[in-house]
């Protein structure tokens, strides 16, 4: 049994690649060659055009000169106002990653073939740490896609309608923005995704152990050092340890749930703990950016203690702004449901979620609330921030049409899959043709 799962995982991730990757490519290319600020572009944005050539052109968001630098100068993120100084992962893992991929220096000989011209030592110097980030850019949508066909039970069922469903992970607005820039907005797709996926393990009794559960969670803590909303798995994973005691398949009482819960949340939480305490005995403080300069969460503590009840409505108010954007975005995928339900009118999914090593629609809708109420004690409303309700909702649509493909003959088969490729087109040249966004 072992075996089979081991074969299967490697023929899905096999399948992952061999689908996914030459779409991402392609998307890469398009992004180089067409996706650019305008000279007379008068909008607000905060990103510049970087020409390679006349024909190769990087729109390079405004936080990322400050990325590149810290990759080469770690050390920085002590400084007293360092603006990264709350969220060091994706720093340390481009400075990890430095010392085993070539700089620009190394590459300048390339790069001044292909630009037609040596580059100047300013853009040299910028970009020196540019294609570690690029790398965990990439990565950060091939664990995305991982994931998804995890979810979707990749094993058992790799339609081309399902994979189809997948692409809207990549075609959208955070994608096309930040592919090409260190950030980390793309972890917006990977964080729900993760904590998904969590929560389906757990309940398959994956980590059951003690040692694989203190794991999780201590994978679950560094992903926390780089993206906040990666804490978004850790209710996901008490869920599915109060699931498994409800249904009786832990057997222990109360308080082996309770301590299990507590070993979750202080494992999680102790990565981050630790920087913060280092950070502190060395500089003797410690600086929050997105408090400092954004307020987020810090408005929300005040108006509690001010005015309670208008701090809880204006909370509302921002969940239910962020649902509408995050509905938007989430059009696509809920068109391709629809279409597969009305393409077969006599059949409807069965079971979808039911038993424990499902991925059900209440864990999804679970994430998806945790999101938008996390974004929404932040304070900031964005697209981007959004976004990171939507990957759940294109997990269950690919089951949706999974299931109902398996249920139906081969016409509605196809007609499902012509209907989601039909869909998934039209969002592909809707983004490269529209203008923007760009940051």
């Amino acid at each position: 049994m072992g075996q089979q799962r081991i074969d299967g995982d490697k023929a899905c991730g096999l399948r992952v690649l061999a689908f996914y990757g030459p779409i991402t490519l392609a998307l890469a290319i398009c992004l180089l060659l067409f996706h650019r600020i305008p000279d007379n572009y008068d909008r607000t944005h905060c990103a510049e055009n970087w020409s390679l050539n006349r024909y190769i052109t990087i729109v390079l968001n405004c936080d990322s000169p400050e990325y590149l630098r810290l990759a080469r100068e770690p050390q920085d993120l002590l400084l007293p106002t360092s603006n990264r100084q709350s969220r060091p992962g994706l720093v340390f893992l481009a400075a990890l990653l430095l010392r085993v991929v070539p700089s620009s220096y190394a590459l300048s000989g390339w790069l001044a073939k292909l630009a037609g011209h040596p580059l100047d030592d300013f853009t040299l110097d910028l970009f020196s740490t540019y294609l570690p980030y690029l790398i965990l850019n990439f990565a950060f949508v091939v664990l995305s896609f991982g994931l998804y066909s995890s979810l979707t039970s990749c094993r058992r069922s790799a339609s081309m309608a399902v994979l189809l469903v997948g692409c809207l992970l990549l075609f959208n607005d955070v994608v096309k923005t930040f592919l090409f820039s260190p950030n980390t907005a793309l972890l917006a797709i990977l964080a729900p995704l993760y904590a998904l996926w969590c929560h389906r393990q757990v309940r398959r009794g994956r980590f059951d152990a003690w040692w694989r559960l203190a794991l999780l969670a201590l994978l679950t803590g560094l992903a926390i050092t780089t993206y906040t909303l990666f804490i978004v798995a850790v209710p996901m994973i008490w869920l599915a340890q109060l699931q498994l005691a409800r249904d009786g398949v832990d057997r222990g009482r109360m308080g082996r749930l309770i301590a299990r819960s507590l070993l979750t949340g202080l494992v999680a939480v102790a990565p981050a703990a630790a920087w913060y305490a280092y950070v502190r005995l060395t500089t003797g403080q410690f600086y929050f950016s997105e408090m400092a300069v954004y307020s987020e969460g810090v408005w929300l503590l005040a108006g509690l203690r001010s005015e309670p009840i208008g701090a809880l409505v204006h909370l509302l108010e921002n969940v239910m702004n962020l649902a509408v954007l995050a509905g938007r975005q989430a059009l696509p995928a809920v068109v391709i449901g629809v279409l597969a339900l009305v393409l077969t009118p006599r059949l409807r999914p069965e079971g979808i979620g039911v038993n424990s090593g499902e991925t059900s629609p209440g864990a999804a809708l679970a994430v998806s609330g945790l999101c938008l109420v996390f974004f929404a004690i932040a304070g900031l409303m964005a697209d981007r921030r959004a976004f990171s309700a939507v990957p759940p909702v294109i997990v269950l649509v690919g089951k949706l049409v999974g299931q109902l493909e398996t249920a139906g003959n081969r016409n509605r088969r196809l007609a499902i899959t012509i209907g989601a490729g039909v869909v998934v087109a039209a969002q592909a040249v809707l983004l490269l043709s529209k203008l923007g966004p760009f940051s």
